[in-house]
Protein backbone atom coordinates (compact mmCIF):
# COMPACT_ATOMS: atom_id res chain seq x y z
CA UNK A 1 0.00 0.00 0.00
CA UNK A 2 2.89 2.33 0.78
CA UNK A 3 4.30 1.81 -2.75
CA UNK A 4 0.91 2.45 -4.47
CA UNK A 5 0.05 5.70 -2.54
CA UNK A 6 2.67 8.03 -4.24
CA UNK A 7 1.51 6.80 -7.66
CA UNK A 8 -2.12 7.61 -6.87
CA UNK A 9 -1.21 11.10 -5.64
CA UNK A 10 0.66 11.73 -8.86
CA UNK A 11 -2.33 10.60 -10.97
CA UNK A 12 -4.67 12.76 -8.92
CA UNK A 13 -2.51 15.81 -9.50
CA UNK A 14 -2.71 15.27 -13.24
CA UNK A 15 -6.42 14.50 -13.31
CA UNK A 16 -8.60 16.34 -10.84
CA UNK A 17 -11.59 14.05 -11.48
CA UNK A 18 -9.73 11.12 -9.91
CA UNK A 19 -9.44 12.75 -6.45
CA UNK A 20 -12.88 11.70 -5.17
CA UNK A 21 -12.20 8.08 -6.09
CA UNK A 22 -8.84 8.25 -4.36
CA UNK A 23 -10.40 9.64 -1.21
CA UNK A 24 -12.99 6.82 -1.16
CA UNK A 25 -10.31 4.17 -1.62
CA UNK A 26 -8.24 5.53 1.27
CA UNK A 27 -11.26 5.60 3.60
CA UNK A 28 -12.36 1.98 2.71
CA UNK A 29 -11.35 -0.70 5.25
CA UNK A 30 -8.20 -2.66 4.44
CA UNK A 31 -10.02 -5.98 4.52
CA UNK A 32 -12.86 -5.00 2.20
CA UNK A 33 -13.71 -7.71 -0.34
CA UNK A 34 -12.71 -7.05 -3.93
CA UNK A 35 -15.31 -8.05 -6.53
CA UNK A 36 -14.29 -11.27 -8.27
CA UNK A 37 -15.04 -9.84 -11.73
CA UNK A 38 -12.31 -7.20 -11.21
CA UNK A 39 -9.56 -9.83 -10.81
CA UNK A 40 -8.66 -12.05 -13.70
CA UNK A 41 -8.26 -15.80 -13.01
CA UNK A 42 -9.06 -15.27 -9.33
CA UNK A 43 -8.61 -18.67 -7.60
CA UNK A 44 -7.88 -17.46 -4.09
CA UNK A 45 -10.12 -19.10 -1.47
CA UNK A 46 -12.72 -17.03 0.27
CA UNK A 47 -11.84 -16.93 3.97
CA UNK A 48 -15.36 -15.84 4.80
CA UNK A 49 -16.99 -18.89 3.14
CA UNK A 50 -18.53 -21.31 5.57
CA UNK A 51 -16.50 -24.49 6.40
CA UNK A 52 -18.44 -27.74 5.95
CA UNK A 53 -15.87 -29.82 7.91
CA UNK A 54 -17.14 -30.89 11.34
CA UNK A 55 -14.53 -31.60 13.99
CA UNK A 56 -15.32 -34.28 16.59
CA UNK A 57 -13.42 -34.56 19.85
CA UNK A 58 -11.42 -37.81 20.17
CA UNK A 59 -12.75 -40.17 22.85
CA UNK A 60 -10.91 -40.29 26.12
CA UNK A 61 -8.75 -43.40 26.73
CA UNK A 62 -11.18 -44.51 29.41
CA UNK A 63 -14.02 -44.44 26.85
CA UNK A 64 -12.26 -46.83 24.45
CA UNK A 65 -13.72 -50.33 24.53
CA UNK A 66 -11.29 -52.68 26.28
CA UNK A 67 -10.59 -56.01 24.56
CA UNK A 68 -12.58 -58.90 25.98
CA UNK A 69 -10.41 -61.11 28.25
CA UNK A 70 -9.66 -64.58 26.92
CA UNK A 71 -11.79 -67.26 28.52
CA UNK A 72 -9.77 -69.47 30.87
CA UNK A 73 -9.94 -73.18 30.08
CA UNK A 74 -10.98 -75.24 33.08
CA UNK A 75 -8.45 -77.99 33.95
CA UNK A 76 -9.44 -81.49 32.94
CA UNK A 77 -10.17 -84.18 35.52
CA UNK A 78 -6.85 -85.83 34.73
CA UNK A 79 -5.03 -82.57 35.50
CA UNK A 80 -6.95 -82.11 38.74
CA UNK A 81 -6.13 -85.57 40.13
CA UNK A 82 -2.60 -85.93 38.72
CA UNK A 83 0.24 -86.11 41.20
CA UNK A 84 2.69 -83.22 40.66
CA UNK A 85 5.72 -84.35 38.68
CA UNK A 86 8.52 -84.44 41.20
CA UNK A 87 11.22 -86.86 42.31
CA UNK A 88 10.35 -86.45 45.98
CA UNK A 89 7.74 -88.30 48.00
CA UNK A 90 4.47 -86.32 48.14
CA UNK A 91 3.74 -84.50 51.37
CA UNK A 92 0.88 -85.99 53.39
CA UNK A 93 -1.57 -83.44 54.77
CA UNK A 94 -3.52 -85.82 56.98
CA UNK A 95 -3.03 -89.51 57.79
CA UNK A 96 -5.84 -92.00 58.19
CA UNK A 97 -6.80 -92.82 61.77
CA UNK A 98 -4.31 -95.26 63.34
CA UNK A 99 -5.32 -98.92 63.12
CA UNK A 100 -3.19 -101.94 63.92
CA UNK A 101 -4.78 -105.11 62.54
CA UNK A 102 -3.12 -108.30 63.78
CA UNK A 103 -3.74 -112.00 63.12
CA UNK A 104 -2.09 -115.42 62.96
CA UNK A 105 -0.71 -117.59 60.20
CA UNK A 106 -0.34 -121.02 61.72
CA UNK A 107 1.71 -120.51 64.85
CA UNK A 108 3.06 -117.19 63.69
CA UNK A 109 1.44 -113.94 64.74
CA UNK A 110 1.58 -110.94 62.39
CA UNK A 111 0.31 -107.37 62.27
CA UNK A 112 -0.70 -105.31 59.24
CA UNK A 113 0.28 -102.04 60.79
CA UNK A 114 0.88 -99.54 62.04
CA UNK A 115 -1.47 -98.02 59.48
CA UNK A 116 0.26 -95.25 57.49
CA UNK A 117 -1.77 -93.99 54.56
CA UNK A 118 -3.08 -90.50 53.66
CA UNK A 119 -6.73 -89.54 53.99
CA UNK A 120 -8.37 -88.98 50.55
CA UNK A 121 -9.52 -85.44 49.78
CA UNK A 122 -10.23 -83.02 46.93
CA UNK A 123 -11.14 -84.01 43.36
CA UNK A 124 -9.14 -87.25 43.60
CA UNK A 125 -10.98 -88.31 46.76
CA UNK A 126 -14.32 -87.50 45.11
CA UNK A 127 -13.37 -89.58 42.06
CA UNK A 128 -12.43 -92.55 44.23
CA UNK A 129 -15.72 -92.32 46.14
CA UNK A 130 -17.72 -92.16 42.91
CA UNK A 131 -15.96 -95.22 41.47
CA UNK A 132 -15.98 -97.20 44.70
CA UNK A 133 -12.17 -97.31 44.97
CA UNK A 134 -10.15 -97.38 48.16
CA UNK A 135 -12.34 -99.95 49.92
CA UNK A 136 -11.47 -103.44 51.15
CA UNK A 137 -13.84 -104.90 48.56
CA UNK A 138 -12.18 -102.98 45.73
CA UNK A 139 -8.75 -104.25 46.79
CA UNK A 140 -9.99 -107.85 46.99
CA UNK A 141 -11.44 -107.58 43.48
CA UNK A 142 -8.31 -106.07 42.02
CA UNK A 143 -6.00 -108.82 43.32
CA UNK A 144 -8.35 -111.67 42.40
CA UNK A 145 -10.37 -110.71 39.32
CA UNK A 146 -10.50 -108.44 36.29
CA UNK A 147 -11.16 -104.74 36.98
CA UNK A 148 -14.74 -103.51 36.76
CA UNK A 149 -15.94 -102.12 33.46
CA UNK A 150 -16.76 -98.77 35.08
CA UNK A 151 -13.17 -98.45 36.28
CA UNK A 152 -11.73 -99.15 32.83
CA UNK A 153 -14.19 -96.75 31.21
CA UNK A 154 -13.11 -93.99 33.59
CA UNK A 155 -9.43 -94.66 32.79
CA UNK A 156 -10.00 -94.25 29.06
CA UNK A 157 -12.62 -91.51 28.81
CA UNK A 158 -12.06 -89.36 31.91
CA UNK A 159 -8.34 -89.78 32.60
CA UNK A 160 -7.06 -90.64 29.11
CA UNK A 161 -4.91 -93.42 30.57
CA UNK A 162 -4.07 -95.73 27.68
CA UNK A 163 -2.36 -99.16 27.59
CA UNK A 164 1.41 -98.96 27.37
CA UNK A 165 3.90 -101.44 25.99
CA UNK A 166 6.87 -99.57 27.46
CA UNK A 167 9.20 -101.45 29.84
CA UNK A 168 8.23 -101.29 33.50
CA UNK A 169 10.16 -98.91 35.72
CA UNK A 170 12.38 -100.57 38.33
CA UNK A 171 10.47 -100.00 41.62
CA UNK A 172 13.37 -99.40 44.01
CA UNK A 173 16.57 -97.57 43.09
CA UNK A 174 19.60 -99.79 43.57
CA UNK A 175 17.52 -102.79 44.71
CA UNK A 176 18.44 -106.34 43.81
CA UNK A 177 16.17 -109.16 42.78
CA UNK A 178 15.44 -111.36 45.81
CA UNK A 179 12.76 -113.89 44.96
CA UNK A 180 10.45 -114.35 41.99
CA UNK A 181 7.08 -115.84 41.23
CA UNK A 182 6.91 -119.56 41.97
CA UNK A 183 4.24 -122.14 41.16
CA UNK A 184 2.90 -125.41 42.50
CA UNK A 185 1.10 -128.12 40.56
CA UNK A 186 0.84 -128.65 36.82
CA UNK A 187 -1.66 -128.09 34.05
CA UNK A 188 -5.09 -127.10 35.27
CA UNK A 189 -3.93 -127.53 38.86
CA UNK A 190 -1.07 -125.06 38.51
CA UNK A 191 -1.35 -122.35 41.16
CA UNK A 192 0.98 -119.56 42.24
CA UNK A 193 2.89 -120.33 45.42
CA UNK A 194 4.70 -117.00 45.71
CA UNK A 195 2.56 -114.46 43.85
CA UNK A 196 5.07 -111.70 43.35
CA UNK A 197 8.66 -110.51 43.20
CA UNK A 198 10.70 -109.52 46.24
CA UNK A 199 13.20 -106.64 45.98
CA UNK A 200 15.84 -105.90 48.57
CA UNK A 201 15.13 -102.59 50.30
CA UNK A 202 15.78 -101.05 53.68
CA UNK A 203 12.96 -99.54 55.73
CA UNK A 204 12.11 -96.07 54.45
CA UNK A 205 13.54 -96.56 50.94
CA UNK A 206 11.35 -94.76 48.34
CA UNK A 207 9.19 -97.05 46.19
CA UNK A 208 8.31 -95.94 42.66
CA UNK A 209 5.32 -96.69 40.43
CA UNK A 210 6.30 -99.15 37.69
CA UNK A 211 3.95 -97.53 35.12
CA UNK A 212 1.33 -94.80 34.72
CA UNK A 213 -1.68 -95.68 36.85
CA UNK A 214 -4.67 -94.67 38.93
CA UNK A 215 -4.32 -95.26 42.65
CA UNK A 216 -7.05 -97.80 43.49
CA UNK A 217 -6.27 -98.74 47.10
CA UNK A 218 -3.99 -97.51 49.89
CA UNK A 219 -4.62 -99.08 53.32
CA UNK A 220 -3.83 -102.13 55.46
CA UNK A 221 -7.08 -104.15 55.54
CA UNK A 222 -5.76 -107.12 53.47
CA UNK A 223 -4.34 -109.70 55.88
CA UNK A 224 -0.67 -110.48 55.46
CA UNK A 225 0.15 -107.61 53.08
CA UNK A 226 0.65 -104.92 55.72
CA UNK A 227 0.37 -101.40 54.33
CA UNK A 228 -0.65 -102.15 50.75
CA UNK A 229 -0.74 -99.92 47.68
CA UNK A 230 -2.67 -101.09 44.58
CA UNK A 231 -2.40 -99.31 41.22
CA UNK A 232 -4.70 -99.79 38.22
CA UNK A 233 -2.97 -99.36 34.84
CA UNK A 234 -4.32 -98.33 31.45
CA UNK A 235 -4.42 -101.82 29.97
CA UNK A 236 -6.30 -103.29 32.93
CA UNK A 237 -3.12 -104.57 34.60
CA UNK A 238 -2.78 -104.25 38.36
CA UNK A 239 0.40 -103.73 40.37
CA UNK A 240 0.47 -104.20 44.15
CA UNK A 241 3.18 -103.04 46.59
CA UNK A 242 3.12 -104.76 49.97
CA UNK A 243 4.79 -104.61 53.42
CA UNK A 244 5.23 -100.85 53.13
CA UNK A 245 6.25 -98.65 56.03
CA UNK A 246 4.09 -95.79 54.70
CA UNK A 247 2.05 -94.88 51.62
CA UNK A 248 2.17 -91.29 50.31
CA UNK A 249 -0.65 -91.36 47.72
CA UNK A 250 -4.38 -92.03 48.08
CA UNK A 251 -7.16 -93.52 45.91
CA UNK A 252 -8.24 -91.36 42.98
CA UNK A 253 -4.82 -89.85 42.28
CA UNK A 254 -3.07 -90.29 38.94
CA UNK A 255 0.62 -91.25 39.15
CA UNK A 256 3.27 -91.54 36.44
CA UNK A 257 5.91 -94.20 35.87
CA UNK A 258 8.91 -93.67 38.11
CA UNK A 259 7.20 -91.33 40.59
CA UNK A 260 7.86 -92.07 44.29
CA UNK A 261 4.63 -93.26 45.92
CA UNK A 262 5.57 -95.04 49.15
CA UNK A 263 8.33 -96.18 51.51
CA UNK A 264 9.51 -99.78 51.81
CA UNK A 265 8.97 -101.46 55.17
CA UNK A 266 8.41 -104.66 57.13
CA UNK A 267 4.65 -104.75 57.88
CA UNK A 268 2.34 -107.75 57.49
CA UNK A 269 3.69 -111.27 57.02
CA UNK A 270 7.30 -110.36 56.37
CA UNK A 271 10.58 -111.88 57.54
CA UNK A 272 12.57 -108.69 57.02
CA UNK A 273 12.55 -105.30 55.29
CA UNK A 274 11.85 -105.62 51.57
CA UNK A 275 9.36 -104.74 48.85
CA UNK A 276 6.94 -107.39 47.66
CA UNK A 277 5.48 -106.43 44.26
CA UNK A 278 2.76 -108.30 42.36
CA UNK A 279 1.68 -107.87 38.74
CA UNK A 280 -1.68 -109.10 37.47
CA UNK A 281 -3.28 -109.13 34.02
CA UNK A 282 -6.84 -110.31 33.47
CA UNK A 283 -7.11 -111.14 37.15
CA UNK A 284 -4.22 -113.64 36.95
CA UNK A 285 -0.75 -113.56 38.45
CA UNK A 286 1.92 -112.78 35.84
CA UNK A 287 5.68 -112.77 36.28
CA UNK A 288 6.68 -109.15 35.54
CA UNK A 289 10.42 -109.75 35.23
CA UNK A 290 10.33 -109.97 31.43
CA UNK A 291 8.95 -106.43 31.25
CA UNK A 292 11.75 -104.82 33.28
CA UNK A 293 14.89 -103.48 31.56
CA UNK A 294 17.40 -106.32 31.44
CA UNK A 295 20.11 -104.10 32.86
CA UNK A 296 18.46 -104.63 36.26
CA UNK A 297 18.08 -108.41 35.98
CA UNK A 298 20.52 -111.01 37.31
CA UNK A 299 22.82 -112.52 34.69
CA UNK A 300 21.38 -116.01 35.04
CA UNK A 301 17.86 -114.67 34.40
CA UNK A 302 18.93 -112.76 31.29
CA UNK A 303 20.58 -115.89 29.88
CA UNK A 304 17.48 -117.90 30.67
CA UNK A 305 15.20 -115.40 28.88
CA UNK A 306 17.52 -115.22 25.87
CA UNK A 307 17.60 -119.02 25.64
CA UNK A 308 13.83 -119.23 25.73
CA UNK A 309 13.50 -116.54 23.06
CA UNK A 310 16.01 -118.33 20.84
CA UNK A 311 14.07 -121.58 21.24
CA UNK A 312 10.80 -119.86 20.28
CA UNK A 313 12.43 -118.34 17.17
CA UNK A 314 13.91 -121.72 16.23
CA UNK A 315 10.54 -123.42 16.47
CA UNK A 316 8.94 -120.66 14.39
CA UNK A 317 11.66 -120.92 11.73
CA UNK A 318 12.95 -117.42 12.35
CA UNK A 319 16.68 -116.57 12.64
Amino acid sequence: MRRVLPLLLLLAACDGDAMPALTHALRAPAHAAVPRDTVANDTAPDDTAPNDTVLVDAPAPSQLEAPAPEAETAPSLAEQVALPRTDALPEVGKWLAPARRCGRQGRRRFCNGPRRAPAPHGPAGALAARLGLGTHRAAAELVRAEPRGAWMEALKTELDLQPSAAPLHWPVDGARFGRGVTWRGRGRHRRPKHRGVDFTAEVGTPVRAVADALVAYADNTIDGYGNLLVLLHGGGEVSAYAHLEAIHVFPGQLVRAGQPVARAGNTGISRGPHLHMEWRAGGRVVDPMRRFPRAHLPGWMVREFEGEEALVCLRAGRP
